[in-house]
């Protein structure tokens, strides 16, 4: 059995193709209105929808904040991207959203806090603050690691703690084993003989 169509079947294929499109078209008559060329759809286009949704109030006090700032109508700016953020270290609660004037091109990005509507516009302030209380209370640990050791017996700790001086003795020595046999090339470099 040949896969590949045959000079016949091509050419049957190619009728009807062509028989297809002729017959699906509407005819243009001379009389019609809309002129030549124009298909009819029997799908009709949806009106488009209207939207319901009301701002959030801390779309609308982000949108406010930002309009008084900047010397912008509040109607004109569009909010979108509206989500929650939770600082747990700072122990605070923010919405953040994005705000677009279009006749200005200009976007905001504040964030509202949920105890007091105080608005935010340097969001790297509330980040930086966040880590830095992060590392006040975990250090260099991972938050995972930490609540471990808080709970772990002293067994668990003692066992823990050869297994990190035992990992970081093998790096220390596999570092010096790496200087040793490279020190032949690194001292031939610097003092040829």
């Amino acid at each position: 059995m040949n896969p590949l169509p045959t000079f016949k079947t091509r050419w049957g294929l190619l009728i009807v193709l062509l028989l297809t499109i002729l017959f699906t078209l509407p005819s243009t008559s001379s009389s019609d209105a809309r002129g030549s060329g124009a298909i009819d759809s029997p799908i009709s286009t949806p009106p488009a929808p209207q939207s319901t949704l009301t701002p959030s109030t801390e779309s609308r006090i982000a949108r406010d904040y930002i309009a008084a700032q900047y010397g912008l109508p509040a109607e004109r700016l569009v909010a979108s991207d509206e989500h929650r953020r939770h600082y747990p270290e700072l122990g605070r609660m923010f919405v953040a959203l994005s705000l677009f004037d279009p006749v200005s091109n200009r976007a905001f990005k504040p964030m509202v806090d949920l105890k007091d509507h105080s608005v935010i516009e340097n969001v790297d302030t509330i980040e930086k603050a966040e880590a830095e209380a992060a590392f006040k209370k975990y250090g260099k640990l991972e938050p995972a690691l930490y609540e471990r050791l808080q709970h772990a017996a002293d067994n668990d700790l003692t066992r823990l703690l050869c297994f990190a001086i035992w990992q970081v003795n093998r790096h220390v020595a596999a570092s010096t084993c790496c200087f040793a046999n490279n020190w032949a090339k690194i001292s031939w470099a610097f003092w040829p003989s």
